[in-house]
């Protein structure tokens, strides 16, 4: 079977979905901008568009300030990433 998402719209795929299972957490931290209602995921990561599914690693994500088990289930997400395959949170 083939994905529908390849490259880095795969990884963000992937980080959707962890930050929609602990989207609990992001409702509850301050938002980084005026214009934001909450906090995002993707306030704690270097922007993804700067990337190319070939230069990217985990050190270039600069992952900050989330506790530990978001920080778990975006480890998961990003494996599931480099081998090509979409992440499904676990229930």
């Amino acid at each position: 079977m083939m994905n529908k998402y390849t490259g880095i719209e795969l990884l963000k795929r992937n980080f959707d979905q962890v930050e929609a299972k602990h989207i609990g957490f992001f409702e509850k931290e301050e938002p980084r901008w005026p214009s934001e209602k909450r906090d995002y995921l993707r306030n704690h990561h270097q922007n993804l568009d700067q990337f190319t599914s070939t230069t990217l690693t985990w050190e270039k994500l600069k992952i900050n300030t989330l506790p530990d088990d978001v920080l778990r289930e975006i480890r998961a997400a990003y494996a599931a990433f480099e081998r090509g395959e979409e992440y499904q949170t676990p229930e």
